[in-house]
């Protein structure tokens, strides 16, 4: 077996810390606080219409990313 020199250590440890970077960004899932800038103003907004083009985009797809986040997890729920 080949022992590993300093630069494949080096190398693991990036590659790690790049990957371990990208879990905390939630590059790979919804964070909580993406969910909350989305659609946590939508529902206190009590009827009242987006401010920009781009809050009406976020708003519009509160709900599938709500249903997304819950039920790719495994989460089901039961009367």
């Amino acid at each position: 077996m080949r022992r590993l020199s300093k630069s494949d250590l080096w190398s693991v440890l990036i590659i790690t810390a790049v990957a371990g970077w990208l879990c905390y960004r939630g590059t790979f899932y919804q964070t909580g606080a993406q969910f909350y800038s989305r659609c946590w103003q939508r529902m206190h907004a009590n009827g009242r219409e987006a401010n920009s083009p781009e809050q009406a985009a976020e708003w519009a797809t509160c709900d599938e990313t709500a249903k997304t986040a819950v039920y790719r997890h495994g989460f089901v729920f039961r009367r």
